[in-house]
């Protein structure tokens, strides 16, 4: 049970909403300072480059920063915003939680391209959105980490690729023969139906309480 929680008498979860809007001003923040540390990374590459081309060229071009054209739709997208106003985002939103009237903004969705051909489409949320996610994640981790496979790796905090290593030698080691398959689904988690994933919260006992699930689905639906 996290620090802001508390148990009402029909089993959900009611946040304590102070301690949970400062707690969501910092995970808010944490998110922000990434894409900030990933942003000067760049203009630092930048910056060295120019420098470099002026020591080679007379006639180096201008140094051009950029900065993600998805900044310019929403503040919200923009991590030097919202790292400077996450108080007063992390008590709107805290409000909205508390209210039941949170809904996640639509993300942007941005084309990349793959390097066998072809696009993939990225979703990227606003920040605080991002922040929500991930709070969420956590909780609903912790609290059903015992009905995951002991086989499944990936979005896990309690296991990792060298978990996955050492189970693949243990299992090379005891079998003269081993045969090993990979595959590439197309829009894997794109194909996967909703109202499946919605099924097996309640067929496979995963605990989830309302207010979860609630935020769950406006996550899904954004």
């Amino acid at each position: 049970m996290y620090p802001w929680e508390a148990r009402s008498l029909d089993g959900l979860f009611v946040f304590m909403s102070n301690r949970f809007e400062d707690y969501l001003a910092l995970v808010i923040e944490e998110e922000a300072q990434k894409l900030i540390d990933r942003y000067h990374a760049y203009h630092n590459f930048l910056h060295l480059e120019h420098k470099r081309n002026k020591e080679r060229v007379l006639d180096a071009p201008d140094k051009e920063v950029k900065t993600p054209d998805y900044w310019r739709i929403d503040p919200k997208f923009n991590p030097f915003y919202v790292r400077k106003r996450r108080k007063s985002i992390a008590r709107s939103i805290a409000k909205k939680l508390t209210d039941g009237t949170y809904h996640p903004r639509r993300p942007f969705e941005k084309k990349i391209d793959k390097p066998g051909g072809g696009t993939r489409t990225l979703s990227i949320y606003q920040l605080p959105d991002v922040a929500v996610s991930r709070i969420f994640y956590e909780r609903l981790l912790e609290k059903n980490q015992h009905r995951f496979s002991s086989f499944s790796y990936a979005y896990r905090n309690d296991r990792n690729v060298h978990f996955a290593i050492q189970d693949i030698s243990v299992d090379l080691s005891l079998d003269a023969r081993a045969f090993v398959a990979e595959f590439d689904f197309s829009d894997f988690f794109g194909s996967i139906s909703h109202e499946y994933l919605r099924k097996q919260f309640d067929t496979n006992g995963f605990y989830v309480s309302e207010q979860e699930r609630i935020v769950m689905e406006g996550l899904i639906n954004a």
